[in-house]
């Protein structure tokens, strides 16, 4: 961000008065510990949280028999976070080289789908299929992709790089909004190509317009 380049000389926002930074851009803490707290955040997302939830509930207990009430009561409340985080989002936050998901997005007003291929940040739409071709025609269609391309080179440049992480946001966004109970989600991480179909085919057992299903590599 263009005010935490600044810091010490930058201008703090509102995230600081909401109680959500603590405002490295003016100097008001030092960068080298909002660095660290960066580095923690995201060891927590990228599997982490389990370990963080343990150590807060140690401190927790320490805090509350000290008498440290309104301490204790701030990690009870972070801890309720990542309870919710283990149970809604840990799933789908994964490192980048398990990014690799087949998205079956129901058709509006039609009985058909609309498969998607996402691998480390580049997403592939594939043709419409009717539903009465579910499982089999998605199965082949990214079956075919995957042995078409195996992996997915580094980002060419900055600009293929900008893209990538885009369109990651893209389906991050989908994931969480409400629409996303009607997506088929099927993780291809670390399954070969001579097996994607009929792990898909096991795994789409049933309609596309079925709740959200999010399953485990095999």
């Amino acid at each position: 961000p263009e005010q935490l380049r600044k810091a010490p000389h930058g201008t703090r926002c509102p995230y600081f008065d909401m109680g959500r930074c603590d405002a490295p851009c003016d100097g008001t803490v030092a960068l080298d510990d909002y660095r660290e707290r960066t580095r923690r955040a995201w060891a927590f997302a990228c599997g982490g949280a389990e370990e963080w939830r343990r150590q807060a509930r140690e401190r927790m207990m320490t805090e509350a028999a000290a008498q440290r009430f309104e301490r204790a009561a701030v990690l009870k409340e972070q801890i309720a976070f990542a309870d919710r985080w283990l149970r809604e989002w840990a799933d789908a936050a994964r490192p980048q080289d398990q990014h690799e998901w087949l998205l079956l997005i129901p058709a509006t007003r039609r009985k058909a789908v609309k498969p998607f291929l996402f691998r480390r940040g580049v997403l592939e739409d594939g043709p419409l299929i009717p539903q009465r071709k579910l499982p089999d025609a998605a199965a082949e269609w990214a079956a075919q992709r995957v042995r078409d391309a195996p992996s997915v080179p580094p980002p060419a440049d900055a600009a293929d790089a900008t893209i990538r992480m885009e369109q990651t946001w893209l389906v991050a966004h989908l994931l969480r909004h409400k629409e996303a109970r009607t997506v088929r989600l099927v993780p291809l991480a670390g399954v070969p190509a001579d097996r994607i179909a009929a792990c898909v085919s096991e795994r789409l057992g049933g309609s596309a317009s079925d709740s959200t299903e999010r399953v485990t590599e095999p």
